[in-house]
């Protein structure tokens, strides 16, 4: 997830049909969630939606589905949200969140639940020049497979939360043969790492290790004719610990 690039790189059509991906989360060897992907890159726009739910143990104890949704254009090689939405039921709250863009700042039109009494609000210039999780990592798509590479950073806000992260392109690794995973072979690595920075819950004294996050994210054509897409993500879920997201199902 990143946000700096060399200017005035031609952009290549990418995705631009919209693609189907399916991946299955696991947690300590348990499908504890699944995400559906919609994704569309093209060289003027991009669009991009997922849905999150959560499977077997873990649904016992978090129900619902969460959805989120991002557009934009590329402005010299960059990712220029237009607006990006999320909504759903969580732990039975109805959550809905729509923000605008215009001239590089996010303009908040609906947050549900609002943060007043829940969260630090998030400064007007804090949030200048912040993009959304979804643009970001639509970027970094766009960026392995026109540059073979992923390096950068990016400020990222949702509407309450605040957070640096940055990219590192690690290089090529091959990925062994997976039950869980319908992709094994050469795949390029990047890492991610980030720190929420502002939009702390009230009474959360933020320290070094408040809000920090790493990851991974591997890219590879899992048929002979696709693109370069995410097969395998690794990160960290607050409170269940390290997760693994796997492409369950060639893209359609």
């Amino acid at each position: 997830m990143l946000a700096s690039a060399a200017h005035g790189e031609p952009m290549a059509p990418i995705l631009s049909a919209e693609t189907h991906l399916r991946y299955a989360g696991y947690v300590a060897g348990l499908n504890v969630f699944s995400l559906h992907v919609k994704a569309a890159l093209a060289p003027e726009r991009y669009r991009m939606e997922t849905r999150y739910n959560p499977e077997g143990v873990l649904n016992v104890f978090v129900s619902g589905e969460l959805h989120t949704l991002a557009h934009g254009g590329w402005n010299a090689g960059r990712a220029t949200p237009a607006r990006y939405q999320t909504w759903g039921i969580w732990r039975g709250e109805a959550r809905d969140t729509q923000i605008d863009y215009s001239a590089g700042s996010p303009l908040i039109r609906k947050l549900i639940p609002p943060i007043a009494g829940e969260r630090e609000p998030v400064t007007p210039a804090d949030q200048a020049g912040t993009i959304d999780t979804l643009s970001a990592f639509a970027y970094l798509a766009q960026q392995v497979n026109t540059r073979g590479r992923c390096d950068g950073d990016a400020r990222l806000f949702d509407g309450r939360r605040l957070s640096v992260v940055s990219a590192v392109h690690v290089g090529e690794e091959i990925l062994p043969r997976e039950s869980r995973s319908s992709f094994s072979g050469p795949a390029t690595r990047c890492d991610i790492s980030g720190k929420q920075i502002a939009g702390f819950l009230l009474g959360d004294a933020p320290t070094d290790g408040t809000g920090k996050t790493s990851g991974s994210v591997w890219f590879a054509r899992p048929t002979a004719t696709a693109v370069m897409l995410p097969v395998r993500m690794t990160f960290v879920i607050p409170v269940l610990g390290n997760a693994t997201l796997y492409l369950t199902a060639n893209p359609k």
